[in-house]
């Protein structure tokens, strides 16, 4: 009787002091991150018809090793304001979307191949795209980037970025006046006024065409 107890008691002595069951281990282990696209500006603050080169890289280490289409989103988030002479930031209910194509040379809205792209970026910290473009008009404006990729013989899938600011300014003269070609322009119409962050005029107050300006009085 007394072998047979200290049988038991060895025996709950090593269950409890066994490592917890591997699927509770799962539950609490931090999971891999998903891969997700840097992007990187070498310039951002530039003037109409600056060469800017936009790098997209994800990991080295990450299993793609090409990807089938990229993608550009583009949001103004900012204008240029006669009144002030300088670009200002819109409140967030006005931001609007553009063409890649009607604000920039050189930036693709989208691209895809069925045989996929080789990336033109690589090193043994990351690998990738880049591209190069120039900006036609004056505004401060979000970018993100999306691919299509796939893992081997996966399932395809879409990988993102975080956006990255750039803001176009109108060059000065020898007086520190900005010079503003009206192409640059060319979108606002010459009735209408920029109404920037700190305007407190209702969302009724900016029309239905421009959501970033409203009607002069």
């Amino acid at each position: 009787m007394r072998v047979l107890r200290i049988c038991f008691v060895g025996w709950a002595a090593l269950a409890w002091g066994r490592p917890a069951d591997s699927r509770a281990g799962d539950a609490d282990s931090p999971k891999t991150p998903e891969v997700e696209i840097l992007l990187r500006l070498d310039k951002t603050v530039v003037e109409p018809g600056d060469t800017v080169r936009l790098t997209e890289v994800i990991p080295a280490r990450a299993a793609f090793e090409e990807a089938y289409s990229f993608s550009h989103d583009i949001v103004r988030i900012g204008r240029y304001q006669p009144e002030r002479g300088r670009v200002v930031l819109l409140d967030s209910r006005r931001y609007e979307g553009v063409d890649p194509a009607s604000d920039f040379d050189g930036l693709i809205s989208a691209i895809g191949t069925a045989h996929g792209f080789g990336f033109d970026v690589r090193n043994r910290r990351e690998k990738g795209k880049e591209f190069e473009f120039c900006p036609k008009r004056v505004g401060t404006y979000m970018i993100t980037a999306k691919w299509l990729v796939q893992n081997g013989k996966a399932k395809s899938e879409f990988i993102e970025s975080q956006p990255v600011v750039l803001t176009v300014r109108p060059p000065v003269d020898d007086k520190g006046r900005p010079v503003v070609k009206p192409e640059w322009l060319s979108e606002v119409r010459l009735d209408m006024e920029i109404i920037d962050a700190d305007d407190k005029a209702s969302p009724q107050d900016a029309g239905e065409t421009l959501p970033a300006i409203k009607a002069k009085k």
